[in-house]
């Protein structure tokens, strides 16, 4: 079997003269993972130039040769590390299989193209390509090693002001997503049919004035009103705010993903307009006195979350710390302004349904 699998013209392995190559076991181990990352990648070529160094520096690895014949494309190379596997482990079946189908095929019909494989021998404890060739790719090795090991410290360092604007999106998001678990639905200022008829005015006289002072008949039109205009405003601007939470979702969602600045600033812009749109769709609707001062800071949170977002722009444009380190305090500063805006709109709804439970005609 190991015969049939073997180019015709090529010598048979013979010891090697090389000295013991016992301290570049672990460069061949490397190597050997490296070559079998590219095989997995689609990327051939520099899967048999890593394994083919991997076998010379340790040819007594089965398993290098068994990858390396399936990135090579002549059939004699193919059978040469199939061989070599065999002596290696002879029950190995991928192995014999494979050079089966070589000899069924009549792969191996004309003379092999010469190739360095040939020069490595299985028999001894060890063995290794010609002492030529070792140093000056160990040196060459090492400073691959060495560019690689910078361009993991490149990562991490662009890597760590995108941490700091995802975790002031993480927070912005906390409140949001607790303000909106706090929310109940609109209140219903119209009486129903049954307490109409069945609850007349003078039956609820007494509720309607906690203390024996009389309620002028002016203020208690105007009550109703009030809260009527209330709800409205709350009402109008829901929509918004469920819009900003949708957008706020969606450029969490596209900067969280791999991809190039590119990808990320595009996503950043599209964030900003929505929000300069929100922002126009918010200032043009009057509030009731009341939540005037509410209105007024949900305004200045989403100015400052627009300076935010205009940081991280300029971030993705140069990629400098401070860029990103002005978007997470823009972001966060924003997230004060819309919860102090949130709390006061949360409170005046509480205050009008603890109202209406007790006169309820009043508000018709």
């Amino acid at each position: 079997m190991t015969t049939l699998g073997m180019p015709n013209n090529a010598p048979p392995p013979s010891p090697s003269d090389a000295p013991d190559v016992h301290a570049h076991t672990d460069e061949a181990h490397r190597l050997f993972a490296r070559g079998v990352a590219a095989a997995r990648g689609g990327n051939r070529r520099m899967a048999e130039g890593l394994l083919t160094r991997s076998v010379q520096l340790n040819p007594h690895n089965e398993q290098a040769w068994l990858w390396l014949s399936g990135v090579l494309d002549d059939p004699h190379q193919i059978a040469f590390c199939l061989n070599a596997v065999l002596q290696l482990n002879p029950d190995n079946a991928r192995a014999q299989k494979g050079l089966r189908w070589l000899a069924d095929q009549n792969k191996l019909d004309g003379t092999p193209k010469p190739s360095p494989l040939t020069e490595i021998s299985l028999t001894g404890p060890s063995a290794a390509a010609p002492a030529r060739s070792r140093t000056p790719d160990a040196w060459w090795v090492r400073w691959r090693q060495w560019q690689h090991d910078v361009s993991y410290l490149k990562i991490i360092f662009l890597s760590l002001p995108l941490v700091l604007v995802l975790v002031a999106l993480v927070l912005h998001q906390s409140f949001a997503q607790a303000v909106a678990r706090s929310q109940e639905p609109p209140l219903l200022l119209t009486p129903t049919p049954a307490l109409v008829v069945d609850a007349p005015m003078l039956v609820l006289a007494p509720l309607l004035a906690p203390t024996p002072t009389p309620i002028p008949l002016t203020e208690a039109e105007l009550a109703p009103v009030s809260a009527s205009r209330t709800v409205l405003y709350l009402e109008q601007i829901a929509p918004i705010r469920r819009d900003l939470q949708l957008a706020v979702d969606t450029f969490r969602t596209s900067i969280g993903k791999p991809g190039g600045s590119v990808e990320h600033a595009a996503a950043t812009q599209d964030f900003a307009a929505l929000v300069t749109q929100a922002q126009e769709r918010f200032a043009a609707i009057t509030p009731p006195p009341e939540l005037a001062q509410a209105h007024q800071l949900y305004l200045q949170g989403l100015e400052v979350e627009l300076l935010a977002i205009s940081a991280m722009q300029e971030f993705y444009e140069s990629y400098r710390v401070e860029h990103a380190n002005r978007a997470a305090n823009r972001f966060q500063e924003a997230n004060a302004l819309f919860a102090t805006a949130r709390l006061q709109f949360d409170t005046r709804l509480a205050q009008l349904r603890s109202d209406s439970s007790v006169s309820v005609h009043t508000l018709r």
